[in-house]
């Protein structure tokens, strides 16, 4: 089964690449993307979640610190 969908997964990306009218929907695609990422609402989230992350990091850095020198090096 996984042997199919992956020969059915490279037909399909070997069609996207390989054709003129695959690379045309492929830059289509990317346009599409490239839009949706200067979105300033997608912008807005990013902000946010790089926010919170940043103030995780800060909140819990040191706890995350030790736990992972424990992991790394259980016998001191």
């Amino acid at each position: 089964m996984k042997s199919t969908s992956a020969f059915v997964a490279g037909v399909g990306l070997g069609l996207l690449f390989g054709t003129k009218a695959g690379r045309e929907k492929l830059d289509q695609l990317k346009g599409w993307v490239t839009d949706a990422w200067h979105d300033p609402r997608v912008q807005d989230h990013v902000a946010s979640a790089q926010e919170k992350a940043k103030q995780y990091v800060q909140e819990q850095g040191a706890a995350l610190r030790d736990q992972m020198n424990q992991t790394l090096h259980p016998e001191g």
